[in-house]
């Protein structure tokens, strides 16, 4: 459901959506049943937060629409000289923000720096190592230096 909610307020932006999430077994009701009723009346953040409620607390995931930064339509400098950290670096996420920068910095005409792919176990699963392997071999050709590292 937390997914489902987060999809419908990108596609519905406006209508309010307000996910709540409590423990499934609840050790004071009473007191659950109140919070609950809170963030449903809370009118300043209803529907554009994700809330869970335990026994430890209330737990807030705000939701800030991207539309007003990516309207600033800024530009992003990519470096001629530095490092570039990406932490998970094995991970997809990582490699996919690999490939990103590095088409940035083609588009900018920017090399010199490198790009340190950051994790603790430095490995590739096959499923990603086809991305690692164009990352490589990209960044050879614009003089990028791409690694794996701790």
């Amino acid at each position: 459901l937390y997914g489902m909610c987060n999809t419908a307020r990108q596609e519905m932006e406006e209508t309010d959506i307000q996910y709540i999430d409590i423990d499934w077994c609840l050790t004071k009701p009473e007191e659950t049943y109140a919070a609950v009723a809170s963030e449903i009346l809370r009118k300043c953040t209803f529907g554009h937060n994700s809330v869970r409620i335990t026994h430890r607390g209330r737990f807030v995931a705000r939701h800030v629409s991207s539309k007003p930064y990516e309207a600033a339509q800024r530009d992003f400098p990519m470096p001629n000289s530095g490092v570039i950290a990406i932490t998970g670096g094995n991970g997809a996420l990582a490699l996919v923000m690999g490939e990103w920068m590095l088409a940035k910095a083609e588009e900018q005409g920017a090399s010199g720096f490198s790009i340190k792919f950051l994790s603790r176990s430095m490995k590739i699963s096959d499923l990603n190592m086809p991305t690692w392997k164009r990352i490589q071999a990209k960044a050879e050709k614009m003089g990028i230096q791409v690694e794996q590292a701790r």
